[in-house]
């Protein structure tokens, strides 16, 4: 028989949770604690289950009984995390920080923020830069339990197709997992993204319905079986992955795999060993969800002020103050809302959620109104903090990503045939998108981004370049879609290793295209308009905000005098093009031109310094579009 409570599963959740806490707070300690997370995927296909999967298909319980209790059970605590993790960073975070925050902030009442996170994951994305990272989980979970209802709607009451579907789903989820995942595809896809999680979720299910259907057998007593695979649960976490490629795989699906076996166990067997009903471990499991929710601000926010990871004494206090929340709000908020004793009527708990979602919205949408509320500083800092948001983050648009995840580049303007450019290199390059997305408008060209943020022709310096393979993949593609000239943007680095450079320079040629490489900006920590702003409150006299012309020339010339020898050796395929004569005159490079700020960090150049730089392009447009 199926009991109504089992202790030994909120020991399991425990366990998951404290991987998730200790690698978060002390990251050499349980360097693959992220397996938490897959533990609890598995964990909630189970429970879910367990509560309503059979009572729904016996009509014992409807849809809206199951919606209404996850809601009560996830949401409340959730916002108040949010809001709670907003004020704080309102008082605590310099504008950008803010802004980016409040751009998270739009995502959580429809519940895409592992949507949102999958398509940041880029060289800003920095995981402790974003309080709220770690709402993903609940995203994740959230559009799982929408399919679940959509597969009750699509069946019917046709069992055999809705268990068709409930198994075919987390099968093809597998698979997906696998494409992305153990090939090394997308990780980050197969991290973030429901069809690469569903398959744990699914595991959970197949584990309870495998035990449902024997659990009229005899009951068998093995404790010492459903310890141990408890305790495969927290060794697997703690082996070290190795260099090898499939390892974060193996672990993940050992975990996974662990956690089924432990689940059924625990459901099958009456006579477990009292380790595993330990009171102090069982609340752990209580508070998990609401431990989960307040355990990453804090490191996050911390973090973010100290411009530094915390240290483990920092970490350890960041970690009691979360217990101490996380057991508050399982008393006063999670469990009165769950017990009915607090918006008892479904209606009123769906007003009160309308609210607060709309609150979050208007409070996200005037963040960013006001460029991360730069309103709490004195305009010549205003200024400053503006500029430091004025980049652009990423390069290929969602939808591109999501209907062609296997190309190797992507289209970011809306001219769609005819001769185009493609646009290689790092995140300097991705701060010229826009500008070069309009300008291939106005001359009818297409205009393609590499998908991945580096230069493929090669790094003028020590550092990862492009294989010949994937080159050659993305020139195929390119020509396929009548790309004619390549624009090289790039920081390129120390004269150092360009045999591959001039290789790889020589194959691009001999496949027919023209290249236009455009040198390195100038930079300088005092460009940072942060750090000028932070020197300009605290009252100090800040660096001049100049470097010097004769020191950018130095520091160009052994990439300019290759640069040279390449358009010499390749006259008529070869252009160069340098930001110098705009950024640099009178013998200084200067953060500001007429006080507006060229720079939003120390390197990389704002959108206005971008559209000032554009006109260098121009001929190169010219060129392709003379050729429609």
């Amino acid at each position: 028989m199926i009991r109504r409570y089992l202790p030994e599963i909120d020991t399991l959740r425990a366990v998951a949770v404290m991987l998730v806490v200790l690698f978060h707070a002390y990251p050499s300690l349980v360097p693959n604690g992220f397996l938490g997370v897959d533990i609890f995927f598995v964990i909630s296909g189970y429970v879910i289950s367990r509560a309503y999967l059979f009572p729904i298909l016996e009509r014992r319980a409807s849809l809206a009984d199951f919606y209404s209790a996850r809601f009560r059970r996830l949401a409340p605590a959730l916002f108040l995390t949010v809001g709670a993790t907003t004020a704080a960073s309102f008082v605590l975070l310099m504008p950008r920080e803010l802004s980016n925050l409040a751009r998270s902030l739009l995502a959580q009442p429809f519940y895409v923020q592992n949507i949102y996170y999958w398509n940041e994951g880029d060289y800003f994305a920095y995981p402790l830069q974003k309080p709220l990272l770690h709402t993903w989980s609940l995203a994740v979970e959230e559009q799982f339990y929408l399919l679940f209802g959509a597969m009750f709607l699509v069946a019917g009451g046709r069992r055999r197709l809705f268990w068709t579907l409930l198994i075919g789903a987390p099968c093809l989820s597998l698979l997906f997992y696998f494409a992305f995942d153990a090939t090394g595809l997308s990780p980050r896809t197969a991290f973030y993204l429901l069809p690469g999680r569903l398959w744990q979720l699914g595991l959970g299910i197949l584990a309870f319905c495998i035990v449902r259907k024997y659990r009229e057998g005899p009951e068998r007593s093995q404790p010492l079986l459903s310890l141990l695979a408890v305790g495969l649960i927290c060794i697997v976490p703690l082996v070290p992955m190795g260099k090898v490629k499939i390892a974060p795989t193996a672990q993940t699906l050992a975990a996974c795999g662990a956690t089924a076996w432990a689940l059924a166990l625990i459901e099958l067997n009456t006579g477990h060993l009292a380790l595993l009903r330990l009171r102090a471990v069982r609340y752990i499991g209580k508070i998990s969800y609401p431990l989960y929710l307040w355990h990453w601000p804090p490191l996050s926010i911390g973090s973010i002020v100290l411009d530094r990871p915390l240290n483990a004494f920092e970490a350890t206090l960041a970690m009691l103050l979360a217990f101490v929340l996380a057991s508050l709000t399982y008393h006063l908020v999670e469990t009165p809302i769950r017990s009915r004793r607090v918006f008892a009527d479904r209606r009123a708990l769906f007003r009160a959620f309308c609210t607060v979602s709309i609150a979050t919205l208007a409070v996200a949408t005037t963040i960013l109104l006001t460029n991360g509320a730069t309103f709490r500083y004195p305009e010549r800092i205003a200024v400053l903090f503006t500029a430091h948001q004025d980049g652009v983050s990423g390069r290929c648009p969602i939808i591109d990503q999501v209907l062609r995840p296997m190309a190797s580049l992507c289209l970011v303007n809306a001219v769609k045939t005819g001769p185009g450019i493609l646009v290689l290199g790092d995140s300097h390059a991705d701060q010229y998108r826009d500008v070069l997305a309009t300008m291939g408008d106005a001359y009818g060209v297409p205009v393609y981004y590499a998908r991945k943020g580096r230069n493929h022709i090669g790094r003028f310096g020590p550092g990862e370049w492009s294989s010949l393979g994937e080159l050659r993949t993305l020139l195929d593609e390119a020509k396929a879609r009548g790309v004619t000239t390549i624009i090289s943007l790039s920081s390129w680095g120390a004269y150092d290793r360009i045999a591959t450079f001039e290789r790889n320079t020589a194959q691009i040629l001999a496949e027919g295209f023209r290249i236009t490489f455009f040198e390195r900006t100038p930079m300088s920590k005092t460009f940072d308009p942060s750090y000028r702003a932070k020197v300009a409150l605290e009252d100090r006299t800040a660096s001049t905000a100049t470097f010097p012309q004769d020191a950018y020339r130095l520091r160009n010339s052994d990439l300019r005098k290759f640069f040279a020898g390449l358009a010499q050796r390749y006259p008529q395929s070869i252009a160069i093009l340098s930001p110098e004569p705009l950024l640099c005159a009178n013998g200084a490079c200067a953060a500001d031109t007429d006080g507006r700020p060229n720079y939003f960090d120390d390197n990389h150049v704002t959108q206005i310094a971008a559209r000032r730089i554009a006109p260098l392009f121009k001929e190169t447009f010219a060129r392709v579009a003379a050729n429609r």
